[in-house]
């Protein structure tokens, strides 16, 4: 009996150990670690000039930036950072969007591409940028019209001792249109022929990749249609996808809003190349073109 009931305590003990090593990194378990971290207890602080929907930042005269908004300063060290805009002033309105930590005096951020509609919710933004405490937050914006109007809401990850700890440096593997607000000035993607196109290839290696998607000047013709974005990697003929989105893409203003595809946190060396592919279902649009931005984080 003594024997039989050694084996069922060993049994017993080898069910635990194969459970607990089968458990997904980060799962607590009746309050203990399953040996690879547990769940974080992150906390936040947002940032809005304590104004209803956010800080209203202005654009100059058409392409052309307005003067930096100041939207608050940072009282915690961040690991990440999430921007919000509000809906455009006018569904036809695209925007250009620089952020900077310092009151304006230099530019955090490259020129984010930001092309919402005027009766949308917030438009996310996911940035892991480490950013220390006492970062005096603004925005300029241009704008495809004169004048126009957004709404800025920042929130930021406060940075903990075992949490991820954030990149120091954005940088744009594209080159932004500032002549039209567009998100770059090519290559086009075209919305019919569901290839990869080959969009740029990095100079750095990078812990972090962003990929937003945005329309060209023309609009596309058909009728309006739902489509999948791939963000991949690879030489030409052996693209590898990295990344899904999903995009809404119409034949009037906005023709491709909220592209942002989901941030990509995984390591890339130098010099890989990235490609972007877009499909729809049918055929529903029958021409046109996108345009992309791709950002690296280190």
């Amino acid at each position: 009996m003594r024997m039989r009931s050694l084996f069922t305590v060993l049994a017993a003990l080898a069910a635990a150990l194969s459970f607990a090593a089968a458990a997904p990194a980060g799962v607590v378990y009746n309050g203990a670690s399953s040996g690879a971290g547990v769940n974080p207890n992150t906390t936040y602080e947002w940032l809005d000039a304590a104004t209803a929907g956010g800080k209203t930042v202005t654009t100059g005269a058409a392409n052309t930036n307005g003067g930096y908004a100041i939207i608050g300063t940072s009282t915690h060290d961040y690991s990440a950072i999430t921007l919000l805009f509000s809906q455009a002033a006018s569904a036809s309105n695209r925007y250009l969007c620089i952020l900077s930590i310092d009151g304006g005096s230099t530019a955090l951020t490259p020129p984010i591409f930001v092309n919402q509609n005027n009766t949308s919710g917030y438009f996310r933004i996911n940035l892991p940028l480490a950013i220390s405490s006492g970062a005096q937050f603004a925005m300029k914006c241009q704008s495809s019209a004169a004048t126009s109007t957004l709404k800025i809401i920042v929130v930021g990850t406060v940075k903990t001792a075992t949490g991820a700890p954030g990149f120091s440096v954005m940088e744009a593997l594209t080159t932004a249109d500032t002549s039209a607000t567009l998100p770059s000035t090519t290559p086009s993607i075209s919305l019919t022929s569901g290839l990869w196109v080959a969009i740029a290839t990095s100079s750095q290696a990078y812990g972090a990749v962003l990929c937003i998607i945005g329309n060209t000047a023309t609009a596309p013709t058909g009728t309006a249609d739902d489509y999948s974005a791939l963000l991949g990697t690879g030489a030409a003929g052996s693209e590898v996808a990295v990344m899904e989105g999903g995009l809404f893409v119409s034949t009037s203003s906005p023709t491709i809003g909220r592209g942002a595809l989901p941030l990509v946190e995984t390591s890339f060396p130098t010099s890989t190349p990235f490609s972007v592919k877009l499909t729809q279902p049918g055929s529903n649009i029958t021409a046109g073109n996108a345009l992309a931005q791709i950002f690296g984080f280190r």
